[in-house]
């Protein structure tokens, strides 16, 4: 395997990500990957039970996003598959872009301070990223 994995969080923001990436596949005729994470740091206080059923709705949630992605790129003539994963945002993203052997990954820019990167954070997990995975990283 080999292609462009796009990491996206859902909502408007991470519209310009998904497109970008669609276009990108498209130009270059690769495979494309979406890779939707599902994070639950904030909630370490909540109960074991509810936190697994916030898991499972927040990982349909992200399939949901996934497929719509998969679809747009179907419409444009690209192979897109869709990756939802639990845990660390930063070592998933890692963890696919070498289970696909992916050579570029596209993410959005952070919106605000509550996104999993800030502008300080995001810098330090490109460079490590690109060492890491010989890969490209573009921020959009």
């Amino acid at each position: 395997m080999s292609g462009i994995v796009c990491a996206i969080r859902g909502g408007p923001d991470s519209q310009r990500a998904i497109d970008y990436a669609i276009k990108f596949a498209e130009e270059n005729d690769i495979r494309l990957y979406f890779l939707y994470v599902v994070n639950l740091v904030y909630l370490r206080s909540t109960s074991t039970k509810r936190l697994n059923n916030i898991a499972m709705e927040y990982h349909r949630m992200g399939e949901f996003i996934l497929l719509m992605a998969q679809a747009r790129a179907a419409s444009r003539g690209v192979r897109a598959d869709n990756f939802v994963r639990r845990g660390n945002v930063s070592e998933k993203i890692v963890d696919i872009c070498k289970e696909t052997q992916a050579k570029h990954l596209v993410m959005g820019m952070p919106c605000n301070q509550e996104s999993y990167f800030v502008e300080e954070t995001l810098g330090k997990f490109v460079k490590t990223i690109e060492a890491q995975c010989n890969i490209t990283v573009k921020i959009v």
